[in-house]
């Protein structure tokens, strides 16, 4: 299953997060809505789910959904950014879920 993607606002700017069922162990990843700039990950503990995890998270965040091209994550924390037609999908899809 793709991951599922969410738009958040907060005292540190926008951003596009995607929690991932990695392994053992969720994990978050999150990204500056203006540039696409990765900005940090957090584990959420051995044995755990997203949902577990980073339940608060959800109360204050918009789901977008899943991207029609699933991006390499890997790839895109290496590079320090999410690829241009990630970053274009996902605000589209924050524009349409917000109504702009």
């Amino acid at each position: 299953m793709a991951p599922v993607w969410y738009y958040s606002r907060d005292i540190h700017g926008e951003c596009f997060t995607v929690y991932v069922d990695g392994s053992h162990c969720a994990k978050k990843y999150w990204f500056r809505a203006t540039n696409g700039r990765f900005v940090d990950a957090v584990n959420g503990g051995k044995d755990s789910s997203p949902e577990k995890a980073f339940r608060l998270d959800f109360l204050s965040a918009q789901r977008l959904g899943p991207l029609e091209e699933v991006p390499n994550l890997q790839l895109a924390l290496r590079e320090g950014r999410l690829p241009a037609n990630v970053l274009k999908e996902l605000r589209r899809m924050k524009n349409a879920s917000l109504g702009q």
